[in-house]
């Protein structure tokens, strides 16, 4: 995620690439790993992953399909 290539640079490229794209990255894996542990995440009447959809060169998420998260409680 903070690897800057051609590829993929969604903190910029070269000499103008940012400088918070660190802390900026180490958060995001925070967040998404507090979600993780402490919710249940499942999609709306699915038992299987939805299929992607490839537009152009992107490769993106259905937006129909709905994500539902449960807190989960301590026993």
């Amino acid at each position: 995620m903070v690897g800057v290539t051609q590829d993929y640079f969604p903190f910029g490229f070269g000499k103008h690439r940012c400088p918070g794209r660190f802390p900026a990255a180490n958060e995001l894996k925070t967040m998404l790993a507090y979600i993780l542990v402490s919710h249940d995440v499942k999609f709306e009447g699915r038992v299987s992953r939805p299929t992607s959809i490839h537009w152009d060169l992107n490769v993106i998420a259905d937006p129909t399909v709905r994500v539902m998260f449960r807190k989960r409680t301590c026993n």
